[in-house]
């Protein structure tokens, strides 16, 4: 109730007090307002935990406002004043019955920056980042230790880095880096599903198959994306991996060089994070950064294969959407049904299915 009465209250205030010096990150949201909710809802609750005896200590208390903060920042139309004492509750609630980890309370800690970072630099939309926070606390409920949620954090980092250093790329050359969009809640969604299911497997069977699978359904997903990325800035056209004719750039189903060699790369240096921190052999180092390799040459296929693809009627270019120059495009390829997200699932059922298959025998 504090943290939604004080921290959410000083906000506008605060915010109106920079005025223009005050940068805003999304519609009626702001570094100053973000800033002042994390302080005031951490002031807040530390002074009545001492005047109520709760007993909080001071990394509980920041994870607390942290979960305000970014609860707030992502409200819209005071949805925000439902949605605080909800989750606060809630995480009151875990916290009482001793289900709160450390790693989740860094995760809650660092989750205003981390909105702040990818909804702010255009690498995200709003239901992106909402999507992402609730993948990173998963990762930190469930995940023993933080090995999982510091290689989940960096390959956030990374793949936001890439995406933002890609689209000014483009805009420098002239081109209006169409290609680099920001990421929607299921594109997100699609990254993380198959890891958090095996990371809950493996809170639950102690299965080490599970523990690297988690790590290889990330590392698949984050290369084949950052492939993506970083490949658009080829200046040829890319080869059809079917038929290896020319196509136009940035359609599904197209490996160029510079994007096929950043996906092997990626793979192995995403997979190096772990392996300096002790979590899997060099075996398992090996295996499972090839598996990510041919899992994004899987995701061409399949984006090849079964990945609708529509020509627009009126200017005749072939798109990846329904709608084009302000009128339907017609269906030329592949399934209506099937988008690039669904692409994304198909190629990250069969990396982890094989590699489930390669790291049991």
């Amino acid at each position: 109730y504090y943290c939604l009465a004080l921290g959410d209250g000083f906000a506008p205030l605060t915010a109106k007090l920079f005025g223009k010096h005050n940068k805003e990150i999304r519609p009626c949201k702001t570094i100053v307002g973000t800033a002042t909710v994390l302080i005031v809802s951490f002031l807040s609750t530390w002074v009545f935990s001492l005047i109520f005896d709760m007993g909080l200590d001071i990394v509980f208390i920041l994870s607390v406002a942290a979960l305000t903060t970014v609860t707030e920042f992502y409200g819209f139309k005071g949805t925000d004043n439902i949605f605080i004492e909800f989750f606060v509750f809630g995480y009151l609630v875990l916290n009482h019955f001793g289900m709160v980890t450390l790693p989740l309370e860094i995760v809650l800690i660092l989750s205003p920056i981390l909105a702040m970072l990818a909804v702010g630099s255009g690498a995200m939309a709003a239901d992106a980042g909402i999507a992402a926070f609730f993948l990173f606390a998963f990762v930190g409920f469930f995940g023993e230790g933080f090995v999982p949620i510091l290689f989940i954090g960096l390959l956030f980092l990374l793949s936001t880095a890439v995406s933002t250093i890609g689209k000014k790329v483009e805009r420098k050359r002239g081109n209006s880096g169409e290609g680099h969009k920001a990421r929607r809640a299921k594109q997100i969604i699609a990254v993380g599903l198959f890891a958090i299911i095996a990371l809950v497997l493996h809170s639950l069977t102690d299965k080490n198959v599970f523990y690297y699978i988690f790590f290889l359904a990330l590392t698949e997903q984050i290369a084949d994306s950052m492939a993506s990325d970083i490949g658009r800035l080829t200046k040829k056209r890319n080869l059809n991996i079917i038929t290896f004719r020319p196509m136009e750039k940035g359609l599904s189903g197209g490996v160029s060089v510079l994007g096929t060699c950043s996906a092997l790369v990626s793979s192995f240096a995403l997979m190096s994070i772990p392996f300096f921190l002790g979590a899997v052999s060099v075996k398992a180092f090996l295996l499972i950064a090839v598996i990510a390799f041919v899992g994004t040459l899987v995701d061409s296929v399949a984006g090849a294969l079964f990945q609708s693809l529509y020509q627009c009627g009126n200017c005749g270019s072939k798109v990846e959407s329904t709608v084009h120059c302000g009128v339907p495009a017609k269906l030329i390829k592949g399934f209506g049904m099937i988008d690039n997200v669904a692409v994304n699932y198909i190629a990250g059922f069969v990396t982890c299915a094989m590699g489930a298959v390669l790291i049991l025998i």
